[in-house]
């Protein structure tokens, strides 16, 4: 330790603290609070660690005892409407909206918009969420996305968060309480464009026509690929042509293939279960290219199939008790809606 406290001292620290917390993944200039007396003994130590949580280490004769403290939160509430103009990421920036809230805006809607056609200037956006607010340090992050809706050419897109009991939990419905999970997400990255179309091209390194098996997305380096579905992983290794490749098994003979990756994240390889939306890797220029982006393909029963023209099922709706739970959650906030609504001098 650079602050003046012996070896035998730091261990001692380190001891006690590794009772509670992982020492050896604290990031780099993580800060601690320290109260050190005159012969350098350490009497206190404070250190946060999450958003509401801290724990300090106290001096007991020869030893240490560690306490842990939770800050109090507040919760609050936000409902932000706006326009689009370029994309949902680049208005909904210029909107206030947090990288967090929109990371789950992208996600949410991934299985039932296609970002790269289907978004235009002049379309809309509408989110209500709630954060929670730590006092003590100023800090606040995104808890709930309750509502969400897009207008996109005058069709009106609208998910309500609902927790159900069983294996579904957590998830967001259509107001008739149809499910909006996909069987395959329709982008699997964020915030990308699609560049180049499933069908025949003159190919770019080769320069010759042939059949271009899947799609190219751009974006900036190193951005995170997601799994488009559950899963199991056939292959994770480099592959000619594709460079770095990531191959899946989904159900209903189903496989998709990501191609050209940077790299690969944390715990994919061959045999591993991957559940949809988890990191997988890295948008790179791996393999024959001429520049980074991510090619994505879909096969159904061993032949290559149009990503944007392929027809999957959809998740189950809810029924019964759950149904006018729902409904009655839906009529909640939409009460809330309109009073933010009136509040803010927009219409719901």
């Amino acid at each position: 330790m650079d602050s003046g406290v012996d070896r035998a001292e730091a261990y001692k620290i380190i001891q006690a603290l590794s009772e509670h917390v992982n020492v050896s993944i604290l990031p780099v200039g993580k800060e601690f609070n320290l109260t050190i007396d005159t012969t350098g003994k350490l009497n206190k130590l404070t250190l946060v660690v999450g958003f509401a949580e801290s724990l300090e280490l106290v001096r007991h004769g020869d030893n240490y005892r560690a306490n842990q403290f939770e800050s109090p939160v507040d919760a609050r509430k936000y409902y932000v409407k706006g326009g689009i103009s370029g994309s949902l990421y680049q208005s909904g920036k210029e909107s206030g909206l947090s990288n967090s809230v929109l990371t789950k805006l992208n996600e949410i809607f991934s299985y039932s918009v296609d970002f790269q056609r289907q978004i235009r200037a002049g379309d809309q956006f509408s989110v209500f969420y709630d954060t929670l607010f730590n006092s003590q340090t100023g800090k606040e992050k995104l808890n709930r996305i309750l509502f969400a809706e897009l207008i996109l050419s005058g069709e009106k897109i609208s998910l309500y968060r609902f927790s159900t009991e069983g294996p579904q939990g957590v998830d967001y419905y259509y107001p008739d309480g149809q499910g909006s999970r996909g069987f395959l997400m329709r982008t699997p990255l964020e915030n990308a464009r699609l560049s180049s179309y499933f069908g025949r091209r003159k190919h770019p390194v080769l320069e010759y026509t042939r059949v271009h098996k899947g799609l190219d997305f751009g974006a900036p380096l190193g951005t995170p690929i997601l799994a488009a579905g559950d899963g199991i992983i056939e292959r994770a290794s480099y592959f000619g042509s594709f460079g770095n490749y990531i191959r899946i098994r989904h159900g209903s003979g189903i496989k998709t293939i990501y191609a050209h990756l940077k790299g690969y994240a944390k715990g994919i390889s061959k045999g591993g279960r991957v559940k949809q939306g988890q990191v997988i890797g890295y948008l790179g220029a791996t393999g024959r290219v001429q520049g980074r982006h991510l090619h994505y393909e879909i096969h159904k029963n061993g032949t290559a199939v149009d990503p944007l023209r392929l027809d999957l099922p959809i998740s189950k709706g809810l029924v019964g008790d759950s149904l006018n739970q729902f409904s009655q959650q839906v009529q909640k906030i939409q009460d809330e809606l309109i009073k933010y609504a009136q509040q803010n001098q927009f219409d719901s």
